[in-house]
């Protein structure tokens, strides 16, 4: 049995006080004091979800995780080609921590769906970090063709059925099946959540923006920058606060938005409606999250000949650091803050 831990009513409590108090009060600021209410209300309801979270992760999930990425760990191990096997290994050893933050999101599933919301978080990060570093690396046929290929692993999680291996192991020889193996496993676990068909669409369609914009990235190197440009200007949204640059920022890093719809799946009243939502802050986040980054290790990757999102911005890394405050600021308010946290009327506490 489920509990709110905090529930806002508009005709009890001090909203009521709030009303007496207009009828009293007819200074300048009067209209405010609701606002600062439900500013300061929003402030107490995301301390308890950060400390609620905090419990959970550390009780539940962690442990989780470990046992996850030691299991991942064994099966990278058993990888009879040399080089994925190096890679696969590398790749656990140098990026676990992007797994065990990303199964932070699972803190927000009901308990009796969090293990298989950690497993299928857990496997679909080692899943992108496996895929991100084949995708690195130059390939002699044509890098978008054979990035499609791979990448039919990623987007197949939210399918009926498995994707087609022989379609992936025309470029992953020898891996002894790992990759179809991770994605094997982010699918069954993603089955078995109570709102699996709620997420769906929407779930395939980040998995889909983020294989693209990696897959487009990757080849920039090898194809030019022109299809990577093109691809942006016709799939961000006509009207929104991103322009294609940060759109391409936000897709190479929408793996985030695929982790909060697959814990949005664990959650027994979730609508397509607020997957939609979730999915929208999620691509704000993982843009500036992108951007941030390049911003960061702006001198190291200009020193390894890689800084590929300030090429993008005409190598202005004051204008890439605009356009970051820009979407900051029309983008960051307390509804993607409640978005990102879970916070509804209705938060859960076990």
């Amino acid at each position: 049995m489920y509990r709110p831990a905090w529930r806002w009513r508009s005709r009890t409590g001090r909203a009521v006080v709030f009303r007496s108090q207009r009828a009293a009060q007819r200074g300048p600021h009067a209209r405010q004091m609701p606002r600062a209410l439900s500013e300061r209300a929003l402030a107490i309801r995301t301390g308890i979800a950060l400390l609620v979270a905090n419990f959970r992760y550390w009780r539940y999930v962690a442990p989780e995780v470990r046992r996850e990425l030691k299991r991942w760990s064994g099966r990278a191990a058993q990888i009879g080609d040399r080089h994925l096997r190096e890679l696969a290994i590398e790749k656990l050893q140098a990026e676990h921590f992007n797994a065990e933050v990303a199964a932070t999101l699972a803190t927000l599933a009901p308990k009796a769906h969090r293990s298989r919301t950690v497993e299928a978080i857990v496997a679909f990060e080692v899943l992108y970090d496996y895929l991100d570093g084949l995708t690195e690396e130059p390939i002699a046929d044509d890098p978008l063709e054979s990035g499609w290929r791979l990448y039919r692993a990623f987007t197949a999680v939210f399918d009926g059925a498995a994707a087609d291996r022989a379609a992936t192991e025309r470029v992953v020889c020898n891996d002894g099946g790992y990759l179809d193996e991770l994605s094997t496993t982010v699918r069954e676990a993603i089955a078995s959540l109570p709102c699996k068909c709620v997420v769906k669409r929407v779930g395939r369609r980040s998995a889909e923006r983020c294989a693209i914009g990696q897959v487009r990235v990757h080849a920039a190197a090898q194809v030019g920058v022109a299809q990577l440009e093109l691809w942006a200007h016709g799939d961000v949204e006509a009207g929104g606060a991103m322009e294609w640059r940060e759109h391409i920022a936000g897709s190479v890093a929408s793996v985030l938005a695929v982790h909060a719809l697959i814990a949005a799946g664990a959650d027994p009243a979730i609508t397509e409606q607020q997957s939609e939502a979730l999915d929208s802050a999620y691509l704000s986040i993982s843009a500036m999250s992108t951007m941030l980054d390049s911003l960061i290790d702006y001198e190291r990757d200009v020193t390894s000949g890689d800084p590929w999102l300030v090429r993008l911005y005409g190598g202005d890394v004051d204008l890439l650091g605009d356009r970051l405050v820009g979407i900051a600021r029309t983008r960051c308010g307390p509804r993607l803050q409640s978005r990102v946290l879970g916070i509804s009327p209705t938060m859960r506490t076990t």
